[in-house]
């Protein structure tokens, strides 16, 4: 008669895993700087473009979520629940400054990590050049 051993059952250890909120979203901060160029661009017809023309979830207008100030010649764009990113806000702003014929004189800059600032091209070496051809000839 053989008797079988059981082995002693091994001590389970119990790992609890940490829920990751998938809701979670970062927010979203932008500053446009409009203090070098207020004689060419009022900002709240730029606040009125940008709720016009970004788009969420693939739909212009769609503002939801989405916070667009002005304050101080800088406008602030805020989101928390829409994914945005700066790249996205330059070439908002490219095209409104294309749309108003001002992308011929203005460039929009990244200043910060969080911001543009609009600068005029630098027009006097290009004066400076043709002053000179026309000198030479």
């Amino acid at each position: 008669m053989s008797k079988t051993i059981k082995a002693p059952a091994a001590n389970k250890v119990l790992v609890e895993k940490k829920k990751i909120n998938k809701t979670e979203e970062k927010t979203f901060s932008c500053t446009i700087d409009l203090t070098n160029c207020t004689d060419f661009i009022e900002p709240k017809k730029l606040v009125t473009f940008f709720r016009q023309t970004i788009k969420v979830q693939g739909r212009a207008g769609n503002t939801k979520g989405i916070e667009v100030k002005v304050a101080d010649k800088k406008v602030t764009i805020t989101t928390s629940s829409a994914k945005l990113c700066k790249r996205y806000m330059k070439y908002l702003m490219k095209k409104y400054l294309k749309k108003n014929n001002l992308r011929e004189w203005l460039r929009v800059v990244s200043d910060k990590k969080d911001g543009f600032e609009l600068k005029f091209f630098n027009v006097q070496n290009d004066e400076e050049e043709v002053a000179e051809e026309t000198n030479a000839q």
